[in-house]
């Protein structure tokens, strides 16, 4: 990877950050505006003080990990590659989920490579990246609605490459603003930023208005 294509997903995630912090403060900025209006009314105040809670929780969210990303360190940057199963990680971070799947009744599906499960790269960048396209996800289904994942081993054109494919696949829910374009959902911009420093790379296609789909692509020891 260049520093071209790094400095490329980079200026997209923070365009994507200002994008998700906007949005917040507007409503907060709002609310506010109209509290000495309505100071004497309970429902209000109630309502502001929920909103006010979620958009700061949101906008710590986005900083805490734009900040994580800023200080991914340069002296990791040319560190050996490790293998990381992969199933193993997404399993793991779909049952740290699981009150979110249950409380909002989603169907998780899954296909997960278990044979060649593995990628090459940053344990915990890999994971930073996997939370972030799983917390958008979860997040864009509507309750009742079902998600699909699937990963699989992918042969190289020679004995030394390979990759490793992740595929994300739910219908969103509207209520969530639509389908998200790639400069407008933060983590999967955040994600693809991280992915690009390991080699990988991230494709959304938002193509079809009711769905969306997120591909993933790692690099991978060669199949056996």
């Amino acid at each position: 990877m260049t520093d071209n294509d790094k400095n490329d997903s980079l200026r997209r995630a923070l365009a994507a950050m200002l994008h998700e912090v906007r949005t917040p403060l507007v409503s907060i900025r709002t609310l506010v505006a109209l509290l000495p209006e309505h100071f004497d009314d309970s429902e209000f105040r109630e309502r502001l003080g929920a909103v006010i809670t979620g958009d700061v929780n949101r906008i710590e969210t986005i900083v805490s990990r734009l900040q994580q990303l800023a200080e991914y360190p340069s002296e990791h940057s040319s560190a050996r590659p490790e293998p990381v199963d992969v199933s193993a990680l997404l399993e793991r971070l779909l049952e740290e989920s699981r009150e979110t799947i249950h409380s909002r009744h989603l169907l998780v599906l899954k296909e997960l490579d278990r044979d060649q499960p593995l990628a090459l790269g940053d344990p915990e960048q890999l994971e930073r990246a996997s939370r972030a396209v799983l917390d958008r996800a979860l997040s864009s289904v509507p309750v009742r609605g079902d998600l699909y994942i699937a990963s699989r081993h992918q042969a190289g054109e020679d004995d030394d490459s390979g990759t490793l494919r992740v595929l994300v696949r739910y219908h969103h829910s509207r209520e969530g603003g639509g389908a998200p374009q790639a400069e407008g959902a933060f983590e999967y911009a955040l994600a693809a930023a991280i992915l690009k420093t390991q080699g990988g790379d991230l494709t959304l296609d938002t193509s079809d208005a009711a769905e969306t789909v997120v591909l993933i692509d790692l690099p991978a020891p060669p199949g056996r």
